[in-house]
């Protein structure tokens, strides 16, 4: 896990070197405990390091009530 974020965090310098218009954006469906797919559908403690990581995040679509807020709250001083 901590393999892939350290990737992460290289492509990102390394684009916005190349191109500093690019954007990374992690997509939240890889579990960084055990590589397995495993959608979390919210910015958790499970996947805030490759969202801290990138620029951005995209949570898998099936919400419940109140996950907007509290991936909110995760996201602290990002928002």
């Amino acid at each position: 896990s901590k393999k892939m974020v350290n990737f992460v965090v290289e492509l990102k310098n390394a684009l916005h070197k190349s191109l500093g218009h690019s954007l990374v954006i992690w997509y939240d469906s890889i579990d960084p405990r055990d590589g397995k797919v495993r959608y979390q559908n919210v910015l958790n403690e499970v996947n805030k390091p490759f969202f801290d990581a990138c620029d951005g995040i995209l949570t898998n679509y099936f919400w419940k009530k109140g996950d907007p807020h509290k991936s909110n709250q995760v996201a602290n001083e990002r928002r």
